[in-house]
């Protein structure tokens, strides 16, 4: 959200594009350090990281709606609820019927009364030279990135950590952890590429706000 405001101001001040800025993804690049997959600790939600890792299994491209509205079948009036692109359509609770609708109608997902955008999710294997083990990542794209996960690509990823608790579970724990990349970089022909420095394609460029999307 931070980064999201900052980007919106300094379009604002370059009158660079018009508000409201809703189509605006801001893309931070070029840590100056990558950490490893095993020490995204607790500390680390909510930061900005860059990770080195292979891509283990990735999903399709799907569609899904970060504002979904729902249609009432006895009125036609349409309320609508915001939500993670991480939730398919089936598992977002719908709002209260509209407050115009005399009756308790059926609200229906209406994906033209919604804000959808392209959604991609994969499991990331990082590199851990001291170990045999493996740790292991959710991560996902949306916009204009979805679709750049492919099983078997190795990738240096930069962007938020987040952490969707379950429910019914007030503990720390990271079993829900993800990656919401903002910026994926290629990988370089040096052996310790993944644990020490982000080489990718674009490292001679300084750190930036570079996309609008």
């Amino acid at each position: 959200d931070k980064m999201q405001r900052a980007a919106e101001h300094v379009l604002q001040r370059m009158g660079a594009v018009d508000s409201p800025f809703d189509h605006v993804h801001p893309c931070i690049y070029k840590l100056p350090d990558i950490t490893r997959v095993s020490e995204l600790s607790a500390e680390k939600v909510g930061t900005l990281v860059s990770i080195a890792g292979t891509v283990s299994s990735a999903t399709t491209v799907v569609g899904r709606p970060t504002r979904a509205g729902f249609t009432c079948e006895r009125c036609g009036t349409t309320a609508h609820t915001a939500t993670s692109p991480r939730l398919p359509v089936e598992d977002i609770e719908p709002p209260h019927s509209p407050d115009d609708c005399l009756d308790d109608g059926t609200l229906t997902f209406d994906t033209e009364e919604s804000d959808m955008i392209d959604y991609q999710a994969a499991t990331i294997e990082g590199d851990n030279l001291d170990s045999a083990s493996t740790e292991t990542v959710s991560a996902i794209v949306t916009r204009d990135l979805a679709g750049r996960f492919t099983p078997g690509e190795r990738f240096v990823l930069t962007g938020v950590l987040r952490w969707d608790p379950a429910e019914d579970d007030n503990s720390t724990s990271l079993s829900d952890r993800y990656l919401d990349v903002h910026h994926i970089g290629t990988e370089v022909s040096d052996p310790s590429w993944g644990v020490e420095s982000p080489h990718n394609e674009e490292a001679n460029r300084p750190a930036a706000v570079d996309r609008v999307s």
